[in-house]
């Protein structure tokens, strides 16, 4: 997910060993982060050698579960991560990993979470059981954001089949796991950063769940790549705004979409720098 700021300083300077690095990193997860037992689902943590850049060993610890469970926000970047990377280079091996980790992220999250109890709200770990079960909404709206866009490059049944996956959960989240804003300064409740961690606002859910809004917006067309890092390059701008006292966030939900983007494309101090991803 954090190559995007790569891919785009490349385009912006002309600079290839931006682009270079990116594509390294990008090639080597397509090789080494999937798990061959598990179509599309990836694992948190991959240890290389430093001398040799053999692998060392893989685990989805510290943030998901176990050795070889599937941390739900890494899934969600992994979805993210490589729809833009197809954004940029359109090279169609990123586009099939894409479609092959929205299409592991679909299936778990449809097996535990597609009911009247969790709202399509994924579990922090998709291999959680009872007692540790919490959900996570910002791998969510991660998910949807990335899952919405992937639709845009995909045709036929699949584009429809993305479509339809990223609103529902656009939809869930609106229904079912917002905050009443007149309790609470965030958007989305019930996020988890790192179990026990759970049950809190996160601001990149947030963010997501804003930029998922405006990318549903049918006046909105998909987004160039010379926008990219101001749109999808870092959720710093909710986080900025509320430092700054400027807006929120009864204002932020009541404003409509082509605000949302005017915000979103304004330009965030922070970039990728707070987050921690998978890839």
């Amino acid at each position: 997910m954090n190559l995007e700021l790569l891919w785009w300083a490349g385009a912006e300077t002309g600079n290839t060993s931006y682009t270079t690095i990116a594509k390294s990193h990008a090639d080597h997860m397509i090789r080494d982060l999937f798990q061959p037992f598990n179509p599309g689902c990836a694992w948190h943590l991959i240890t290389y050698d430093q001398n040799t850049g053999a692998v060392l060993n893989r685990s989805s610890t510290p943030q998901g579960l176990g050795l070889d469970t599937v941390w739900s926000r890494g899934q969600a970047w992994s979805v993210n991560g490589f729809t833009i990377a197809y954004r940029y280079t359109k090279d169609p091996s990123y586009l099939k990993q894409a479609m092959s980790a929205a299409d592991c992220f679909i299936r778990l999250l449809t097996d535990c979470c597609a009911n009247d109890v969790y709202h399509y709200a994924p579990f922090w770990d998709f291999n959680v059981t009872f007692p540790d079960i919490s959900v996570d909404t910002s791998a969510m709206m991660i998910a949807a954001e990335g899952i919405l866009e992937l639709s845009w490059y995909t045709t036929g049944a699949d584009s429809a089949r993305y479509y339809a996956f990223a609103k529902q959960l656009l939809e869930a989240a609106e229904n079912f796991w917002l905050f009443n804003t007149k309790d609470n300064d965030a958007v989305l409740k019930n996020g988890t950063v790192t179990y026990p961690l759970a049950g809190i606002s996160i601001t990149y859910g947030d963010y997501f769940y804003l930029v998922t809004k405006m990318k549903f917006d049918s006046t909105a067309p998909p987004v160039a790549a010379s926008d990219a890092p101001l749109v999808d390059g870092g959720a710093g701008f909710l986080y900025a705004i509320s430092l700054n006292g400027t807006t929120n966030v009864p204002n932020l939900l009541a404003l409509d979409l082509s605000t949302v983007r005017s915000i979103a494309r304004f330009p965030p101090p922070f970039s990728h720098s707070f987050q921690v991803c998978t890839i």
